[in-house]
């Protein structure tokens, strides 16, 4: 303990005696010096996030990364500004006695002494005010030292109506509010119930509502107590809907069928903004503007202005990218919008990749028979060239989407394949090739799937839940050569956690059944694991059947089980992290899954936002890879190489 503090006390002198021959260290309050900033510290910040702290500043220096970026040059004024900023961030989240001070390091002086002690015990014991050279400017390292003292707590919150109203009751509007008794008081929360309260009532025929709010802050007992006065105003009714705009292009049905109210009804302003998103998913609209007009005091009616621009009716499109599945890949399109007036659209698009080309006709009817109906028609030519097999196939497909709710949906669907396969591996000795892998065979299959989604963003989900039934089913009484059943149950969850983290995770069971007269499933109807998407430690599509020795079997399974455990968050600015943990198992069997032959991978990843989604980069690690086993074929030798790594760069998520 005693060599410890002596030798603080004799690297504090030397600091001493070397600040008194060579300035280094600028004391905060010197009126004139300017300093490069290199980086931010912040002692004493525990109750509130620091990124957000970070992003109250006016100076922001770079991240460490960014090598190449210019550091920011400020004056005294400018950081004693940002201490402003930084009680006044405190003030907004509750912390009214909050004290910052802040201090300016010589960079130099903190890289050299941090070889030698802990530079900031050093600093905690000695402070410095030097002479300073007016003209110099200096990289200097900034301290802010944050006392945050205690929250001030929320209190009562009162609501007061000036009218009596019937479609929402006081309690159920309270518990509803972001601001509630017992919570620490945050500014843009108190602004925020503002807005809730006036959406809310907005949707519940109210759309005038006016509100007065005041927080009275009591620092003796360190609470403040809330109250809004409420002035609902007039109930309302959706009076006369005028259109204009689509005079001798869309069909006026197609645009009431996109609407989400109608004449008569409550006043609902969820509803106007569902219709705007409605007018706009028919992509036949450049614009779509829905006003509302003075109501009538008589009536209490408010008239719908709505005036749509037609969009130009020719769309051209083109996309390069890259991946470590399917390599290069290119991409073009060209869409007639508003075929026939019914807000229709055909569409001719073509793809090429190291794995697939194709090219493609869709037709799309929105609002098909109905507002809550949509039909896609498809049709084109495919070539899959596969690591085990190439399949070329010309398909239809109709397919009929079905909103049952705010988050149900359904879809039925038929599809006839023309499907020819060559060049196929099959991994197993056991494994024939039958005759349908020989000529070209007929798929005749129908398809259902009912489904459920509450994710908070198809994107960027932070919280909710996505689960999809799927039934598909071939047989030869709908004329298909091969008779199958397959079912699918996939389900996604997501859970916010604190710091915007989100924690995710996914698990999908698939199986094919062979049904009838038919004794064999084609390689390209099997089922696969393995890739950018599912078991990230395996390559694409190759992680195999293993039998009771976690020996390589075969290739592809007629029953597969995955899942997956991932951790997000933030990095920098539209930079992500992930860590994942991965399993899946292919059997051999329809409906059959042995757990102990389940297959573990776990790794990490890099995620970069951009306005197609996120770009996806992950590297994920074996935990029980297959073993060697006594046969030589070489499909089956590459499942047992050595190198546990799997390297995976795409667009989206994993799942």
């Amino acid at each position: 303990m005693f060599r410890r503090e002596g030798i603080q006390i004799l690297l504090a002198g030397l600091l001493a005696l070397f600040l008194i021959m060579s300035p280094g260290i600028a004391g905060a309050d010197r009126d004139g010096q300017w300093f490069r900033i290199q980086a931010f510290e912040f002692r004493g910040v525990v109750q509130v996030d620091k990124n957000d702290l970070i992003e109250a500043l006016a100076v922001k220096p770079p991240p460490w990364w960014k090598f190449w970026a210019t550091h920011p040059v400020v004056s005294p004024q400018e950081l004693q500004d940002d201490a402003i900023r930084i009680r006044q961030f405190y003030h907004d989240n509750g912390f009214y006695q909050v004290d910052v001070t802040y201090e300016v390091i010589s960079a130099d002086l903190l890289r050299f002494f941090r070889y030698i002690y802990d530079i900031e015990e050093i600093f905690d014991v000695l402070r410095f005010d030097v002479p300073q050279d007016e003209a110099a400017i200096r990289d200097g390292r900034v301290i802010f030292r944050i006392v945050e003292g205690d929250p001030i707590i929320i209190g009562n919150v009162d609501l007061t109506f000036l009218q009596e109203i019937d479609t929402v009751t006081t309690l159920e509007l309270a518990e509803s509010l972001p601001v509630k008794s017992g919570r620490v008081f945050n500014r843009d929360a108190y602004e925020d119930a503002k807005d809730h309260i006036r959406i809310t009532l907005g949707n519940r025929g109210y759309p005038f509502t006016a509100i007065q709010g005041s927080a009275l802050v009591d620092l003796n007992r360190m609470v403040v107590d809330i109250t809004y006065e409420i002035n609902p105003g007039p109930r309302c009714y959706f009076g006369e809907i005028h259109i204009t705009g689509h005079e001798d292009y869309v069909y006026p049905r197609v645009i009431q069928r996109a609407l989400r109210f109608r004449s008569g009804e409550l006043y609902n302003a969820e509803k106007l903004d569902e219709s705007r998103l409605n007018l706009f998913s028919l992509n036949v609209f450049s614009s779509a503007l829905i006003t509302v007009g003075e109501v009538d005091p008589q009536t209490n009616t408010v008239p719908i202005y709505i005036q749509v621009l037609k969009r130009n009716q020719h769309g051209v499109r083109a996309g390069i990218g890259y991946c470590t599945e399917d390599r290069l890949r290119l991409q073009g399109a060209w869409s007639y919008r508003n075929l026939t007036g019914r807000a229709d659209r055909l569409t001719v698009k073509a793809r090429r990749s190291d794995i697939r080309e194709n090219i493609r006709g869709e037709y799309r009817v929105p609002f098909f028979l109905g507002p809550r109906n949509d039909l896609i028609a498809e049709t084109g030519l495919d070539r899959e060239k596969e690591a085990f097999y190439t399949l070329r196939k010309a398909f239809t497909e109709v397919n009929i989407n079905r909103r049952i709710g705010p988050e149900w949906f359904a879809n039925v669907g038929y599809n006839l394949e023309l499907n020819r396969l060559d060049d196929i591996k099959t991994g197993s000795a056991e494994d024939t090739l039958n005759a349908s892998d020989e000529e070209d065979y007929r798929v005749s299959a129908v398809r259902l799937d009912v489904g459920y989604n509450s994710l908070d963003d198809d994107l960027y989900p932070s919280s909710g839940r996505h689960i999809l039934f799927s039934m598909e089913s071939a047989t030869g009484y709908l004329a298909s050569e091969i008779d199958y059943f397959k079912p699918t149950i996939d389900t996604r969850i997501f859970f916010p956690l604190a710091g915007q983290m989100v924690i995710g995770g996914r698990v999908r069971f698939r199986s094919i059944e062979r049904t009838r007269s038919t004794d064999y499933i084609p390689i390209n109807k099997r089922l696969f694991l393995g890739g950018s998407k599912s078991v990230r430690g395996y390559s694409y599509q190759e992680l195999p059947v293993l039998d009771k020795n976690d020996h390589p079997v075969s290739i592809g399974g007629l029953s597969s089980f995955d899942g997956t455990l991932e951790l997000r968050y933030p990095v920098y600015m539209d930079f992500a992290g992930v860590a994942f943990v991965d399993m899946g198992v292919l059997d051999a069997s329809s409906y059959s899954l042995e757990p102990d032959r389940m297959r573990y991978t776990c790794g990490l990843g890099l995620r970069y936002d951009t306005m197609l989604g996120p770009i996806q980069l992950d590297i994920g690690y074996k935990l029980n890879p297959p073993r060697t086993g006594d046969r030589d074929d070489p499909d089956l030798v590459r499942f047992v190489d050595t190198d546990r790594w799997g390297f995976h760069f795409n667009i989206g998520h994993a799942f």
